[in-house]
């Protein structure tokens, strides 16, 4: 973790072994790479938090399968999103709970 005058920079990285292919089912060992994903968190003690996860890609080993790299899914944030869901969800709220000047 880094502090920062602007916010805190929180570093972290999965730890399943294995992950399904989310097109076929299958389980997968064999990581093909690992890549950061950067996503905004929740406000800590009035600062910005921002997440910096290290997300591993798998091989799909099945050879029936049309996916042959996926990545692991995390439980707090949609695939391709850059922010938690916690996040999404108050921006939502405050959108659809104001009117359009003030949102």
């Amino acid at each position: 973790m880094e502090e920062h005058s602007d916010g805190f920079i929180v570093y972290g990285y999965t730890q399943g072994r294995t992950s399904l292919c989310p097109h076929c089912g299958k389980p997968s060992r064999s990581v093909h790479d690992h890549r950061y994903k950067k996503l905004q968190s929740a406000e800590f003690l009035g600062k910005n938090v921002q997440l910096v996860l290290r997300i591993r890609h798998f091989r799909c080993r099945n050879p029936e399968c049309l996916c042959h790299t996926f990545s692991e899914p995390l439980k707090m944030a949609a695939p391709y999103s850059r922010m938690t869901d916690e996040v999404d969800e108050r921006v939502r709220y405050e959108a659809l709970n104001q009117s359009a000047r003030l949102a």
